[in-house]
Parts: structure tokens; C-alpha cells; sequence
């Protein structure tokens, strides 16, 4: 219509609705409008407002009329105003309608009112009611309470202590879809791992082969790692006074080192005996397991000689010559490059077989 000089577009029916993307934008009135402080529901203008930023925009708007011709059998219905939609109102002709046609029964069959034809506004606030209380009240989260058996609450309680959990409608902590999903990626993740362990007995050297088993070869290349740098040391010192003899007095610490510490009060974890060698340097000497060890290492030593050097060589050795070190390197490498590829999951305080079992029994669907 012309109107103070101008033409300005009259929406006179449902279907000029419909057909808003054709409209060029040059002749809407405004390309955004507040989604607050105009005289329409804010509850429907949030609807509207996909990207949540307070403001509607052609393509949002457009979204909205697409949506009415999918699900709408008469757009002229938007034009009558109140709170009731008569079921045949619903467009049944595409997929989207059909959905929201049977969506519209089950939620008069939840009300209480299975033969009717028309939907209300009260029907869907009594919808709210009903369902908040139910355990299973289509929010898309599944408490503990709601399931049908104690193995899936337990299971429920597992992804919820392991990946977390969401509160549904009610505030009940529980389960939806996305962490459900997480955890059993992360289960077959770390299951996968475990097997390449089983599939490769030279990963974990130090527990039964074809086993799930994995916490004495962790232990073993956790202290292994813990002196590795020092005990490389060690021998390199060793083999530079066999190259020059006179080599041996300049690496090992002067005695005035010692004097200077006369006065203080001395801990074995400080820093600066930590620095000193493990052991005293000498030509070619072996590594000694049980004494004349620097104090600040005695412990991490003492423990690679029980978590590696007796497991791997047998018997209980007092040294470690340095062809014996390189061959527990050698047989260890495996196993630690395995263990640095560990899955990134928060399921490992889970028992190996209790995972397995779980990606087995069909627990996941």
C-alpha cells in the first residue's frame, strides 16, 4: 500500500507469511528487531532468536516461515489469534508435520484427554506439569532413579562419577545423550589400548601374557623414568675416566663442596645433593643398587631395583653394569612407548574387566 509517499508491504494472509523469503529486503521495514520491549510474547520472540543474541533477523524470521509451511496446513490459522490449534490444522503432507502431529496426540494422551481434536495452550502448561514429574520426562535426561534395573543405575551412576552428569527438569542429576556417548568412546578408546597389550605381550614384559594386566610394568617404567637421566649419567662418567683416567677425580665433587655444608642442617631432598652424581665415578664401575649411593637418590634407585632390575634380570643384584642398563632399556621401550599413548579418559579407575564387560553386553545401547 502507498502510504507518506511510500510503498510499504501489507502481510494480509497466511501465506504472505509463507512466502517472506521471496519479499526482497529492500522494502521490509527493519533487517532486526529487539527481542524485548515490543508488544509480542518475549517467550515467542526467543523461539525465533536461534543464535540467542536479543535481536531478530531476516534469516531467523525466514526460518520461522519455512517452519509454518512444513508443519501448517492453513497458514491463514496464524492470522485468527487465540490459544487452541485443531489437530488438522498440522500440514500431515511432509515429515516434519506428521512428527508434530503425533508429538501433538501423545501430549493429549498425557493430559488426560486422548480424544480430542484440538490442542490448548493449557495442554501444553499441564504437559510441563505431568511430565516433571516422571523419571523419564521426554527433558532428554535419564536420572538413576528411572532405570529399569540395577544394572543400568549402576551404569548411570558410572558415567556420571567417571564423565559427569546434567540435572534434568526436576534437578536430578543424571545421564543425557552427549556424556552417554562420551563414556563409551572413551571405554572403547581405552579398551582399544589395552588390547594392543594383550595382542603384544612385549608391552607389559612384567605382568601375564594375553591379560588386561598392566600395573607392575607401569610401575616398572614409572621408575625406570624417575632415574633414567641419572643413571645415564652415572655410566657416562664412568666410561669417560676409562678413556682418561685422570678424568675420574675432576667428575667426581671436590671436597670442598662437602666442607661448605659443615654448618648446615642437611635433607636428603634438597636440590643441591640431588645435582651431586649418583654414585662416585670410576672406570667402567658397575652401578651399585644397595650402597654408596647418592642419599637423595637411594630411594628412587632402591625401587628401579625392585620394580626392574629383579624382575627383568632375576636373582638380587647389588650393581647394574651398564650392558645390563641398556638391555632394560632396550626390553622397556616398548612398554613405555605404549604407555605414553594411553588414551586421554577419565574411566581408569574402572577394572579393566568391568570395562570389557561393559563394551560387551550391549550396555552402550
Amino acid at each position: 500500500m502507498r502510504a507518506g509517499g511510500v510503498d510499504q508491504v501489507v502481510i494480509r494472509n497466511g501465506a504472505d507469511i509463507v512466502n517472506l523469503e521471496h519479499l526482497d529486503q529492500k522494502l521490509w521495514v527493519a533487517l532486526a528487531c529487539p527481542t524485548r520491549g515490543i508488544e509480542i510474547d518475549p517467550r515467542t520472540l526467543d523461539l525465533i532468536d536461534t543464535d540467542n543474541d536479543g535481536r531478530i533477523r531476516p534469516p531467523e524470521l525466514i526460518a520461522v516461515s519455512r517452519w509454518v509451511r512444513e508443519h501448517v496446513a492453513d497458514p491463514d490459522q496464524l492470522m485468527q489469534g487465540g490459544d487452541a490449534v485443531a489437530l488438522s490444522a498440522i500440514n500431515t503432507s511432509t515429515e516434519a508435520g506428521q512428527a508434530l502431529q503425533a508429538e501433538a496426540r501423545a501430549l493429549l494422551q498425557v493430559v488426560g484427554r486422548p480424544d480430542e481434536q484440538t490442542i490448548t495452550l493449557a495442554d501444553l502448561m499441564r504437559r510441563t506439569e505431568v511430565l516433571s514429574g516422571l523419571g523419564l520426562n521426554g527433558d532428554g535426561v535419564v536420572p538413576e532413579a528411572a532405570a529399569d534395573d540395577p544394572g543400568t543405575a549402576a551404569l548411570i551412576q558410572q558415567v556420571i562419577d567417571t564423565v559427569g552428569g546434567v540435572a534434568d527438569r526436576n534437578g536430578k542429576l543424571g545421564v543425557d545423550q552427549a556424556h552417554a556417548e562420551l563414556f563409551f568412546e572413551q571405554a572403547q578408546a581405552l579398551q582399544d589400548w589395552r588390547q594392543r597389550a594383550v595382542d603384544d605381550p612385549a608391552l607389559t614384559p612384567l605382568d601375564p601374557a594375553g591379560t588386561l594386566a598392566e600395573s607392575r610394568s607401569r610401575a616398572a617404567a614409572a621408575a625406570l623414568f624417575a632415574v633414567r637421566d641419572k643413571v645415564d649419567d652415572h655410566f657416562l662418567r664412568c666410561r669417560l675416566a676409562d678413556y682418561d683416567r685422570t678424568a675420574a677425580d675432576a667428575l667426581n665433587p671436590p671436597a670442598e663442596i662437602y666442607r661448605a655444608w659443615t654448618d648446615e642442617l642437611l635433607k636428603a631432598d634438597t636440590a643441591k645433593l640431588a645435582a651431586l652424581p649418583l654414585a662416585t665415578s670410576a672406570a667402567l664401575r658397575p652401578l651399585p643398587l644397595k650402597a654408596q649411593l647418592n642419599p637423595a637418590w637411594a630411594a628412587r634407585i632402591d625401587a628401579l631395583r625392585s620394580a626392574v632390575v629383579e624382575p627383568l634380570l632375576g636373582g638380587s643384584p647389588d650393581t647394574l653394569s651398564e650392558s645390563d642398563w641398556l638391555q632394560i632399556k632396550i626390553r622397556m621401550q616398548p612398554c613405555s612407548d605404549w604407555l605414553a599413548a594411553r588414551p586421554d579418559t577419565l574411566l581408569d579407575a574402572l577394572p579393566p574387566e568391568a570395562l570389557q564387560a561393559l563394551l560387551a553386553d550391549g550396555s552402550a545401547a
